[in-house]
């Protein structure tokens, strides 16, 4: 996930240890409901939107 939109790669990385950081992290950006799925199917950004049958750009910005 490209949290700092960087153009390198490595950049791009932002390790999370903590199960629970990482999932408040992910309902902050995407809303609970879409955070929750991605969690639990190890899912993209893409996927998720597809699963709710809403743009990518909605994903993000809920």
């Amino acid at each position: 996930m490209n949290f700092l939109g960087k153009e390198d790669s490595e950049d791009n990385l932002i390790r999370v240890c903590s199960k629970e950081i990482a999932a408040e992290l992910l309902e902050l950006t995407f809303g609970k409901q879409e955070a929750n799925y991605i969690i639990e199917n190890n899912a993209t950004v893409r996927q998720t939107a597809k699963e709710f049958g809403i743009s990518k750009s909605t994903v993000v910005t809920q």
